[in-house]
């Protein structure tokens, strides 16, 4: 825990962005840290072994090693396009796959109604806070 890494391409130019952030409270010297992952990944991605696609056994190699990949792929793309023929539609066509069924359960209204007083409970006191915090200075609390 405490590093997280956003990788972004850019299929127009073809440009890589990486933000690195690591959490202050859980790591010791969080910007170092930051700097020497970025540092390896860079030197990491500037050195990476060419594929060699012109030699006959690297070529089938990799040929192999796509056709394997789609051939696990495709049963589980078909099972999400079936699972999305049956799915509602928003407003603008976009499937919408979450539980539409309307199935909820007494636990789950009881687990609604006690985190809107947990929220209003912690929540409550710190946002008065300001409002009366000048009449207890004036009375002398």
């Amino acid at each position: 825990g405490g590093v997280k890494v956003n990788v972004c391409t850019s299929g127009a130019s073809g440009a890589m962005v990486i933000c690195i952030v690591v959490t202050n409270n859980v790591v010791d010297r969080p910007r170092d840290l930051a700097a020497a992952l970025a540092a390896d990944i860079e030197r990491t991605l500037l050195h990476l072994p060419s594929i060699d696609t012109k030699t006959p056994s690297r070529r089938l190699s990799l040929e192999d090693a796509m056709t394997k990949q789609v051939a696990t792929m495709r049963p589980l793309i078909e099972k999400d396009a079936e699972h999305l023929k049956g799915a509602g539609r928003l407003i603008d066509g976009t499937a919408f796959a979450g539980d539409s069924s309307g199935a909820y359960n007494t636990s789950t209204h009881f687990c609604l109604v006690l985190s809107a007083l947990i929220g209003i409970l912690v929540s409550g006191p710190t946002t008065g806070m300001q409002f009366y915090m000048a009449t207890l200075q004036h009375s002398g609390a």
